[in-house]
């Protein structure tokens, strides 16, 4: 089951329980709740791209194409969802305490998502 906790430090940690299973040499991730991997709630989103990017990191697969492969899905969609580590904190922040920005939808994010924090934070809100 789907956990959100705030931390001590005030951080949030949300946890989706998965297994990592090896068959012969192909890994595969497998969702312990049975949570449909294309959920579009985007705390959701962007934990299981941290939690992505942190196994490609880790060695744990070579790259986005075959975590793809072993999720069973196409690598641009893993690569759309490990952008959303990218976001500011600010906005990561709005998004998992439920007051995303009005503006902010998987849809937007598609489109592309500024690099510098700042100009995130002026698309996403509207005080900039």
């Amino acid at each position: 089951m789907r956990k959100v906790e705030t931390l001590p430090n005030g951080n949030i940690k949300v946890t989706v329980p998965i297994k990592l299973r090896q068959n012969n040499s192909r890994r595969e991730l497998i969702v312990v709740d049975g949570v449909c991997q294309h959920e579009s709630t985007l705390a959701v989103q962007i934990a299981r791209g941290h939690y992505w990017q942190k196994l490609i990191d880790e060695g744990v697969f070579k790259d986005a194409k075959e975590l793809a492969k072993s999720l069973g899905t196409d690598r641009s969609y893993i690569a759309r969802i490990i952008k959303l580590t990218r976001l500011s904190p600010r906005v990561t922040h709005a998004i998992i305490t439920g007051v995303r920005p009005v503006d902010l939808t998987m849809d937007k994010t598609r489109r592309g998502i500024p690099d510098l924090w700042s100009e995130q934070e002026r698309m996403f809100f509207k005080d900039g």
